[in-house]
């Protein structure tokens, strides 16, 4: 089941599987399946844009690599309007020197923003990429946690 909404950063698509969160990526195209879940991730998204929601309650799922999965649940650790690097992740699931591989790991992050790699920024402190409208869209939900983590 598919349903898009519009954000500040872009049409987004968002996926249930067997009643779980499977995706949220860029939409193409319009969709609105009838789904309870879905209308809650939607209402859920919208309260994190509008500055209301720090968290999410979604039931999510991913397939991915051992690894990447680990990096994935390893995000999800990272509290709103902070940041870390991609070193801090590889050190945070034991794999000291696995650096680029965390960023590509990062990168096939299947469930944007909810699984936030957003808040995952490069050593030298830049932004780095962003796989979900790029960079622009990556600095928005920055300074959108920015502005309101002291609320």
């Amino acid at each position: 089941m598919k349903k898009s909404i519009e954000t500040p950063i872009g049409r987004l698509e968002l996926i249930e599987t067997d009643g779980y969160l499977t995706g949220i990526k860029e939409a193409d195209g319009d969709f609105s399946d009838n789904s309870p879940l879905l209308d809650k991730a939607a209402d859920e998204i919208r309260e994190y844009f509008s500055g209301k929601r720090k968290t999410f309650s979604i039931p999510l799922s991913f397939s991915g690599s051992a690894f990447e999965e680990a990096v994935w649940n390893q995000l999800q650790l990272i509290p709103y309007g902070e940041r870390k690097t991609y070193k801090d992740i590889a050190e945070a699931i034991g794999r000291p020197g696995s650096c680029r591989a965390v960023g590509n790991a990062v990168g096939k992050n299947p469930i944007a923003i909810m699984i936030p790699c957003h808040r995952i920024i490069r050593n030298d402190g830049k932004i780095g990429g962003f796989s979900l409208f790029g960079p622009g869209a990556k600095k928005f939900l920055l300074s959108l946690e920015d502005q309101n983590s002291q609320l």
